[in-house]
């Protein structure tokens, strides 16, 4: 049988390997894998420069495009502890422990908004939500790390009301960014699946 641009198909083939549950298992393990890598690896490379989330643009976008992508419950959590564990040897400046709490409540956030009926964060409006709502509770957990410990934190000096500002405007931007990569890979795999 000829595809009408020519090239061969075997009929059938192609759904018989996404229907088997192992192979279903090892593409949702890689990307699992993948997804968490890239966004400790987003954290990483935005630079320290003292402005109260500025780097959610980076490791949120890529945790939205993860949930959005792998639309299962979990993922966002898992996503979030393989973020942790990820920051180990890519030397997050974090401990693990904060990190596991930082990436571990922002993952478990978009999880736990997937449960609100009618919430699609493949929706614009759901991706910039559940990027905000995943700020928010990051915030709460720096904030209560912060309350607790004797180190001086970057939003303190800005201060609380002014970084709850930017936790907002960065969890927006983030869920727009993450958004828009996201529709861009499915449109360019539904073209590419033609």
């Amino acid at each position: 049988m000829r595809a009408s641009q020519g090239e061969l198909v075997q009929p059938g083939l192609t759904r018989s390997i996404w229907q088997n549950k192992w192979v279903k298992i090892a593409i949702q393990a890689l990307l699992l894998v993948v997804f968490s890598a890239t966004t400790a690896f987003m954290k990483r490379i935005h630079p320290s420069i003292g402005i109260p989330s500025s780097s959610a643009p980076f490791w949120l976008t890529a945790m939205i495009v993860a949930r959005c992508t792998m639309d299962w419950p979990g993922s966002g959590t898992l996503v979030g502890v393989g973020t942790a564990v990820w920051g180990i040897p890519i030397r997050l400046e974090q401990t693990f422990g904060q990190n596991l709490a930082s990436f571990g409540i922002a993952g478990l956030v978009l999880d736990v908004m997937m449960l609100i009926p009618k919430m699609d964060i493949r929706k614009w409006w759901g991706a910039i939500l559940c990027a905000l709502v995943a700020n928010l509770a990051q915030f709460g957990v720096v904030l209560y790390s912060s309350l607790t410990a004797t180190v001086v934190k970057h939003f303190e000096v800005v201060g609380i009301i002014n970084s709850l500002g930017l936790h907002v405007a960065f969890g927006i931007a983030a869920g727009i960014m993450g958004w828009v990569i996201y529709r861009g890979g499915e449109m360019g795999f539904r073209k590419l699946v033609k």
